[in-house]
């Protein structure tokens, strides 16, 4: 009996002292389960913030987007485009004036002309011009180069047909269309020259408007400033000269004009 009584003792230190030893095993074992999803958790926010840190001090644009003054940031990305604006409008200023020198008889031919240019200009650079801008930004932002490369070339491919029927178009109902507008005699002869020659190349223009919305869409504006600003000094002496000669060569009045414009928007297709 004291030997059962022994062993029943033994035994029950034994249970107790690995009862003992258990709990605290279970209890850092549920500790732990508990613990794991909100420790997982933590670890993904940090590392999803490095990440979007590191993403910003990458990108310096995303960097001056999200951190930089609004105003000082709004005027630093309008100001290009302002320019190339101001830049257009003056060239066409300028045109006016030079064929003005001519007599009136030909500011009065080219004055009809000159909105039905900037309406075509207008619309390659502002509404088409603007949906290849987004489209390329849109691509570009997402990572898809090669869709961004592609864009440039539906812009071609858009340039060329439209081009293509704004010529047809103008020089099939251009005379008439300036006639209803009131201008007859040598004022609508000039009309019919002027126009002729400027839509003949309206290739050009589609093309260079376009290909100049893909340049802005990837979000370089400074290119778009130094092909215009460089067209302008090229467009400056070359239409004059064109119009009233030089060099000994005889001017070609105000065709002249919408010859030096088609060079003009060659020489920045090419850019």
């Amino acid at each position: 009996m004291q030997a059962s009584g022994v062993m029943s003792c033994r035994t029950d230190e034994l249970s107790l002292s690995d009862k003992c030893s258990r709990e605290p095993r279970d209890a850092a074992v549920g500790f732990s389960g508990l613990a794991a999803p909100a420790i997982d958790g933590c670890q993904h926010k940090e590392a999803s913030r490095q990440l979007r840190r590191q993403a910003v001090d990458f990108d310096s644009r995303t960097h001056m987007l999200l951190e930089k003054p609004i105003a000082t940031t709004n005027m630093r990305l309008a100001i290009p485009n302002a320019a190339v604006m101001t830049v257009q409008v003056l060239i066409g200023l300028l045109e006016v004036y030079f064929v003005s020198r001519t007599g009136v008889d030909a500011l009065a031919g080219v004055s009809p002309v000159f909105p039905l240019a900037s309406l075509v200009v207008a619309v390659a650079q502002g509404a088409i011009g603007g949906g290849i801008v987004t489209a390329v930004a849109r691509a570009l932002g997402t990572g898809r180069i090669s869709a961004a490369s592609e864009y440039a070339w539906y812009a071609v491919a858009l340039g060329v047909p439209l081009g293509l029927a704004t010529t047809a178009v103008m020089v099939a109902l251009g005379p008439s269309l300036y006639a209803h507008m009131g201008i007859s005699g040598n004022a609508l002869a000039i009309a019919a020259s002027y126009s002729f020659i400027i839509f003949a190349g309206a290739v050009l223009i589609w093309l260079f408007n376009l290909l100049m919305a893909v340049v802005r869409g990837t979000g370089n504006l400074q290119v778009p400033v130094i092909v215009v600003g460089g067209g302008a000094l090229i467009l400056v002496p070359l239409s004059p000269a064109l119009i009233f000669g030089a060099f000994g060569y005889q001017g070609l009045g105000p065709a002249g004009g919408a010859v030096a414009m088609l060079v003009y928007y060659a020489l920045g297709t090419l850019a």
